[in-house]
C-alpha cells in the first residue's frame, strides 16, 4: 500500500498533521500529554483507507483544546 498524502502546517501557532485525501469525514486526533502529532499516522493506517482523513494537532500543555 502507498502511503497517504500527508500535509504539515499549523492552525494559527498549532502544528498540525493532515493525513489523507480530501474528504467531508475527518477525524481529530489529539494525543495525551508529552505524545506527538505524528502518533495519529498509526491511526490514518486504519481510516484513510476507509475515506476518512485524520488530522493530529499539537495542543500546547498550558492552553485548553478549546483555545486552539
Amino acid at each position: 500500500m502507498s502511503e497517504p498524502e500527508t500535509k504539515v502546517f499549523n492552525i494559527g501557532s498549532t502544528p498540525a498533521l493532515l493525513i489523507g485525501k480530501s474528504s467531508d469525514r475527518v477525524f481529530l486526533f489529539v494525543h495525551g500529554l508529552h505524545g506527538r502529532k505524528e502518533e495519529s499516522l498509526a491511526f490514518a493506517e486504519v481510516a484513510v483507507p476507509k475515506g476518512y482523513q485524520v488530522l493530529g494537532v499539537d495542543l500546547p500543555v498550558e492552553r485548553k483544546p478549546w483555545e486552539l
